[in-house]
C-alpha cells in the first residue's frame, strides 16, 4: 500500500511539473523540434493517426520536463560547489576571468543535452541556414585537401574519394567512396534553439541562486574563449555522454564498441566507435562508425568516419588518418 501511494504521489507531481503553468509552454517549446521531426518520420513510414501524434507530443513534452529536472538539480549542485570553493569576488561582474570559469560549469551542464539532438536529429535534409556559405571564399578544395575559412579548419580527406558537400543538417563537407565516408559537421552552440531555451534556463537558475543578473553578451563573449581542454577528463566526459546516447536513438539495435578521450588537433575529442544498422531502398546495410568531437570557440565540430561492416578492417587504415589530419587554423 506504501509503495502505491508514493507511486501515485510520483505521477501527480510529474503532472504538475511538466504538464501545467509556465512549466508546460517551456517544456512544448523544447519539445516542438524533435517532436515534429518524429512525427514526419512516421508519417512517412505511414502511421499518422491523431492519437499517435499527440502521444507523440506528450511523450517528448515529458521528456523535456525530465530534462529540464535534471538540468536543474545538476545546477544547484554546481552552484553549491562554486559558493565552496570560491570567495564572493569570483562572482563580481568587474571579473572577467571568473565568468569564464562560473559559464564554463554552465556549458558542462548544457551541452550534453545539445550533443545528444545533435546527433540523433541528424535525419532531416540540409537547410540553407545550416551552414552560412555567405562569406567570399568561406571554402578551397585543393584535391582532396579540405580548408574551410569561416569555421577555421582544414582536413585531407583519403586519396580517391569524392569531396562532396554535406546532405544532412550542419554536415560542412564529407568525402565517399562506395558506401564509406568521412563527414565533418560543426554547431554554433547559439545557433539552436535547443541551445538558447536550454541557457536562458540556466540563467535563470543562476540569478535564483546568487541574485546576479549576467547578460547574452557576456555569456557568449566568455564562453566562445571556452575549448575541450579547458576541462578535466571526468568532466568531459560527462559533458560527452550525450554522443552515445545520440547514436544510440538514432539507430535502433546499435551497439557501442569503445569510447574514450582522444584528441583533435591537441585538442581533447570524445571518441565512440559504434556498430549501426540502417536501410536504405530495399537493403539493410551493417556498418562500424567513429565519432570526435571536441568544443572550439564556441563551437561544436565533430568528425565521423564509416564503412560497411564487412569492409571497415580495410577501410579503417583510410579513415584514421584523414581524421588524424584535422586541424583548426587561427588566422
Amino acid at each position: 500500500m506504501n509503495t502505491q501511494d508514493e507511486n501515485n504521489k510520483q505521477e501527480q507531481s510529474a503532472w504538475k511539473k511538466y504538464f501545467s503553468g509556465g512549466n508546460f509552454i517551456i517544456n512544448a517549446l523544447i519539445a516542438f523540434i524533435p517532436a515534429n521531426i518524429a512525427i514526419a518520420i512516421l508519417r512517412e513510414m505511414g502511421f499518422g493517426g491523431a492519437l499517435i501524434i499527440v502521444g507523440v507530443l506528450w511523450g517528448f513534452i515529458y521528456l523535456a520536463g525530465l530534462l529540464r529536472e535534471k538540468i536543474s538539480k545538476r545546477t544547484k549542485k554546481t552552484i553549491e560547489t562554486i559558493n565552496k570553493i570560491e570567495t564572493e569576488k569570483i562572482i563580481k561582474k568587474d571579473k572577467p576571468k571568473n565568468k569564464k570559469i562560473i559559464w564554463g560549469v554552465t556549458l558542462l551542464i548544457v551541452v550534453g543535452v545539445i550533443i545528444f539532438f545533435f546527433i540523433s536529429n541528424n535525419q532531416q535534409k540540409l537547410s540553407d541556414e545550416s551552414i552560412d556559405k555567405g562569406t567570399e571564399n568561406y571554402e578551397q578544395i585543393t584535391g582532396t585537401l579540405y580548408r574551410n575559412n569561416q569555421y577555421k579548419f582544414r582536413i585531407k580527406f583519403p586519396e580517391g574519394w569524392e569531396v562532396e558537400d554535406g546532405d544532412g543538417p550542419h554536415i560542412v563537407k564529407k568525402a565517399t567512396k562506395e558506401g564509406s565516408t568521412v563527414s565533418v559537421y560543426v554547431r554554433d552552440f547559439f545557433g539552436c534553439e535547443e541551445g538558447q531555451l536550454l541557457l536562458d534556463e540556466m540563467k535563470r537558475e543562476y540569478k535564483k541562486e546568487t541574485g546576479i543578473n549576467i547578460s547574452d553578451s557576456e555569456v557568449k563573449q566568455s564562453m566562445a574563449e571556452i575549448t575541450a581542454n579547458d576541462f578535466s577528463n571526468e568532466e568531459f566526459e560527462e559533458m560527452m555522454s550525450g554522443v552515445s546516447e545520440g547514436i544510440l536513438s538514432k539507430y535502433e539495435g546499435a551497439k557501442i564498441l569503445n569510447e574514450e578521450i582522444r584528441y583533435l588537433d591537441n585538442k581533447k575529442a570524445f571518441y565512440v566507435k559504434s556498430e549501426v544498422s540502417y536501410r536504405a531502398l530495399d537493403l539493410e546495410v551493417q556498418a562500424i562508425m567513429v565519432h570526435y568531437i571536441t568544443l572550439y570557440n564556441g563551437n561544436i565540430y565533430m568528425v565521423v568516419g564509416g564503412s560497411p561492416k564487412d569492409k571497415f578492417p580495410i577501410i579503417e587504415k583510410q579513415i584514421n588518418p584523414s581524421i588524424g589530419s584535422f586541424v583548426f587554423e587561427n588566422f
